[in-house]
């Protein structure tokens, strides 16, 4: 089984003081994911949700560390083209009701790329609207277990 983590996953990963931290680490280790997957576009997502948290300027060191070693050595990143934004605008208007945002179309039509067949990819979200679409888009998701998805 392979995973595609969003931006608001892959914050979870890294900050034990997260809501959900420990489920989400429990749920990758039972998928045992081959490959795991995301956006270039998470790279400046999660760097810009850890700066703005509080941490002291050690624990910041520290955990940007920890995720730009991650980032170069275990994920396989889905770059920006021009497909990719022409599905994310589609993905857009496809889920108008959900709600969902640039950027998390962006997420989802990177997960599209690599998981064309849904059913062989889990996408990994803790954003609500998010995780509504990728349900739509018929994959199976490890969220949070209050959205009720």
């Amino acid at each position: 089984m392979n995973v595609y983590l969003d931006s608001s996953a892959i914050v979870k990963l890294f900050d034990s003081r997260e809501p959900h931290h420990k489920f989400l680490r429990e749920g990758l280790l039972e998928l045992a994911p081959e490959f795991q997957f995301t956006s270039v576009l998470a790279f400046p997502e999660t760097l810009a949700a850890f700066a703005g948290k509080k941490y002291s300027v050690n624990q910041l060191n520290k955990i940007n560390a920890l995720f730009l070693h991650t980032w170069e050595h275990d994920y396989s990143k889905i770059e920006l083209d021009p497909e990719i934004c022409n599905v994310s605008g589609i993905l857009v208007r496809t889920h108008r009701s959900m709600a969902l945002r640039g950027a998390d179309a962006v997420h989802l039509a990177s997960a599209l790329r690599v998981g064309a067949k849904r059913s062989s990819l889990t996408f990994v979200v803790f954003d609500r609207n998010l995780a509504k679409a990728a349900s739509a888009e018929g994959f199976p998701l490890l969220t949070d277990p209050t959205f009720g998805l």
